[in-house]
């Protein structure tokens, strides 16, 4: 990405943004550092995180996408996950559903070949709750 003459990245950081659930996709990506911090922590030791996801892989996916905005969200998005979150964490981020409003579930795919599901709801005070779900072989 730095090297890169022809795209830059445009991000808005912010804060316990009620607006923003880690990111909002955009001209101008908007980032809350407060949903980042509720994502488990990245294991600088590990080949493959346990957890699935991670701060600095969700950090990394949604700079990813901004520098990948022009061709629009869904190639932006792919990419991000494939290029940047992935690379991160070690792991191959699958599916993603919204089972009811206000929760989405994130699955992941582990080197070992174990599963890790993460539900992620609003939280009362603007910021994310992550949680396990399922873990299995």
């Amino acid at each position: 990405m730095i090297n890169d003459k022809q795209n830059t990245a445009q991000i808005d950081l912010s804060v316990r943004n009620r607006d923003v659930t880690t990111g909002y996709f955009g001209d101008w990506q908007k980032i809350d550092m407060s949903d980042v911090a509720a994502w488990p922590s990245f294991d600088p030791h590990a080949d493959s995180q346990e957890s699935g996801a991670t701060d600095i892989g969700k950090f990394m996916h949604e700079t990813g996408e901004n520098f990948k905005r022009k061709g629009g969200y869904h190639s932006a998005h792919r990419i991000a996950i494939m290029q940047y979150e992935n690379a991160v964490n070690g792991t191959r981020r699958g599916s993603e559903s919204v089972p009811r409003r206000g929760v989405v579930l994130q699955s992941f795919l582990l080197k070992n070949g174990t599963s890790v599901e993460l539900e992620i709801t609003n939280g009362s005070n603007g910021v994310i709750v992550v949680t396990p779900v399922t873990k299995d072989k």
